[in-house]
C-alpha cells in the first residue's frame, strides 16, 4: 500500500493529512486540546478517533506512547547521544536508515520491512511517500511515522553569517 504524508497548515489543530495513491484524503492527524502535554489523534475522514499519540516532555528524551484499539507501544527518541537513536518498547520493531533525513525503514525482528519512508516529494502531494508492507499494523506504522516526522532537532549544525 502506498500512502502520502503531507503537513496540514489549514487550521491550528491540524498536523498531517494522509493521502491514498489517487491523491484523496484517507486519514487526518490532529492535535487534541484536552491533553496536558500533547496528544495527536489519527482520525478517519469523519474525525472519528482511530489511534492516539501522547507525549511527555523529558530533558534528554522524547517519548511517545501510541495506542490503537488493540495495542499500546512506546517510541523513545534519545537526544543525549552523538548519533540520535529511536527505540521501540512493547513491540519488536526498529528503525533503519536516516530518520532525521526522512529516509528510513521500519523493520520487524526478523528484518522484514514493514514500512519505507522516502524524502522524495511525489507528484500527488508535496509531502513524503510511504510504502506500507504490513497493512495489519497500518495505524501503528502511521503513528510511528508521525512521531518521527514531528521530531525537531535544535542542536543541528547550521551556517551563520559572521
Amino acid at each position: 500500500m502506498r500512502l502520502y504524508l503531507k503537513r496540514d497548515t489549514s487550521h491550528c489543530d491540524a498536523r498531517f493529512i494522509i493521502l491514498n495513491e489517487q491523491g484523496y484524503e484517507r486519514f487526518y492527524a490532529v492535535n487534541s486540546a484536552n491533553h496536558k502535554y500533547g496528544r495527536i489523534n489519527i482520525t478517519d475522514l469523519g474525525f472519528n478517533k482511530l489511534c492516539s499519540i501522547s507525549t511527555i516532555p523529558l530533558p534528554l528524551f522524547k517519548a511517545y506512547t501510541i495506542c490503537d484499539n488493540k495495542d499500546t507501544i512506546r517510541l523513545v527518541f534519545s537526544k543525549n547521544t552523538v548519533r540520535p537513536v529511536c527505540y521501540y518498547y512493547g513491540i519488536s520493531w526498529r528503525i533503519t536508515g536516516d530518520f532525521l533525513g526522512k529516509n528510513y525503514e521500519i523493520v520487524d525482528h526478523d528484518n522484514k520491512v514493514l514500512l519505507s519512508h522516502y524524502n522524495t516529494h511525489s507528484r500527488i502531494s508535496d509531502g513524503y511517500e510511504l510504502v506500507i508492507y504490513d497493512e495489519n499494523r497500518l495505524l501503528l506504522l502511521l503513528s510511528s511515522v508521525i512521531c518521527i516526522d514531528s521530531i525537531e532537532i535544535t542542536n543541528s549544525k547550521q551556517f551563520q553569517t559572521v
